[in-house]
C-alpha cells in the first residue's frame, strides 16, 4: 500500500503567502496525504486568510501562542496522524510531484531525506541574482543525482522524516529560534541515522530579502550557532566559530567592506558594470567582512563589559 504522509506547515504572520503555499500542495499528483498548519501566534488573520481560500485539501489548522519555529513544528508533530511526515515552509511552491516522489523514497526504505529548494523571486535585482549564484555554490556540495550525506545537513523548508524517528529524536529543540534544522541533523547523524538527499521532491522558495537583510541574517545565523553549541556540544565538530583573527589589519579591512555605503551601492546594482563571476566574489568578501566586524564588535563589547 502507498504510505500516507502528514504535511507539517507552521506560519508566523504568513497570510500573505501561504495561501500559495497550500495551493501548490492541493495540485499533487499523490493524495494520500494531510495537511497540518500551525499558526503560531500571528496577528495577520492568517486562520481566516486559509478558511476564505476554501482549498480542496485534507487539512487541520491549529492555532496557538507564539512558541517559535521549532515549537510550531513540534506543535505540527503531535497532531500528524501519519507513519512519515513532511516539513515545509510556509513560503514555499511545491512541485506537483513533491509528495509523490517522497512517497516513492519512503517505499525504497528511507527514514530522513532532504529535498531541493531553489530560489523564487517576486522581482529580479542584483539580490535575486546573487541568491541563484548562492544556490549553485551551495548545492554544489550536495550529490547531484542524489546519496547520503557525509555531513549533517537538513532544511526544514523541505524534508522528510519517520515519525517514529522524530519522536524518539525529542523533535526540534524548542529552546532555539534558529538552525534548529541543522542541530537535528548532527544530533541524528551522531544516532548513527544517514540523511539522504534527493533533487526530485523540490520546492521553490520565496526570497524576501535584499543584500542588507541577508547580511543581518548571517549575523543572526552566527549568533544562534553559538547557542547551538552551549546546547549540543556535538555541533562542535561542525561549526568553527573560532576563525576570526584579531589582527589589526584584517580587523581594518573588516570595518572598511562592511558599511552601510558599499551595502547600498551592491543593492542600487552599481557593481553590474562588472561580470557577474568577479562581483559576486566581491559580494562574498563584502558578506563576510560584515559578519567578521560585527562579530570582533561584540567581542570587544563583551571583553569590555566583563
Amino acid at each position: 500500500m502507498d504510505p500516507a504522509i502528514s504535511v507539517v506547515v507552521p506560519t508566523y504572520n504568513g497570510g500573505a503567502h501561504i495561501v500559495s503555499t497550500l495551493s501548490s500542495l492541493a495540485k499533487q499528483t499523490y493524495s494520500r496525504f494531510e495537511v497540518v498548519v500551525v499558526v503560531d501566534g500571528s496577528q495577520d488573520g492568517t486562520a481566516q486568510t486559509i478558511a476564505k481560500a476554501d482549498l480542496p485539501l485534507s487539512m487541520v489548522v491549529h492555532e496557538q501562542e507564539n512558541k517559535g519555529r521549532a515549537g510550531a513544528r513540534n506543535a505540527g508533530l503531535s497532531l500528524s496522524k501519519a507513519d512519515y511526515v513532511v516539513f515545509l515552509d510556509d513560503d514555499v511552491q511545491a512541485s506537483d510531484t513533491l509528495i509523490e516522489c517522497y512517497a516513492k523514497l519512503i517505499r525504497e526504505g528511507h527514514v530522513v531525506v532532504v529535498g531541493s529548494i531553489y530560489p523564487l523571486y517576486k522581482i529580479e535585482n542584483e539580490y535575486s541574482r546573487y541568491s541563484s549564484y548562492l544556490n549553485l555554490k551551495w548545492n554544489a556540495d550536495l550529490p547531484s543525482g542524489g546519496g547520503f550525506l557525509d555531513r549533517p545537513y537538513l532544511s526544514a523548508a523541505n524534508f522528510m522524516i519517520k515519525k517514529s524517528l522524530m519522536v524518539e529524536m525529542g523533535g526540534f529543540d524548542s529552546a532555539l529560534n534558529d538552525a534548529e534544522d541543522f542541530d537535528l541533523a548532527i544530533r541524528l547523524k551522531e544516532a548513527g541515522t544517514s540523511i539522504y538527499f534527493d533533487p526530485a521532491p523540490k520546492v521553490g522558495h520565496l526570497i524576501h530579502a535584499n543584500f542588507h537583510v541577508h547580511m543581518k541574517r548571517l549575523l543572526q545565523y552566527k549568533a544562534f550557532y553559538r547557542v547551538l553549541l552551549a546546547r549540543n556540544s556535538a555541533a562542535a565538530k561542525y561549526v568553527d566559530l573560532n576563525h576570526v583573527r584579531n589582527g589589526f589589519f584584517r580587523k581594518w579591512v573588516y570595518t572598511l567592506l562592511s558599511g552601510r555605503t558599499l551595502v547600498s551601492l551592491i543593492d542600487s546594482g552599481v557593481f553590474r558594470i562588472i561580470p557577474a563571476p568577479l562581483r559576486f566574489k566581491l559580494y562574498d568578501v563584502v558578506l563576510t567582512a560584515y559578519v567578521m566586524h560585527n562579530s570582533l564588535s561584540a567581542e570587544h563589547t563583551k571583553e569590555k563589559l566583563n
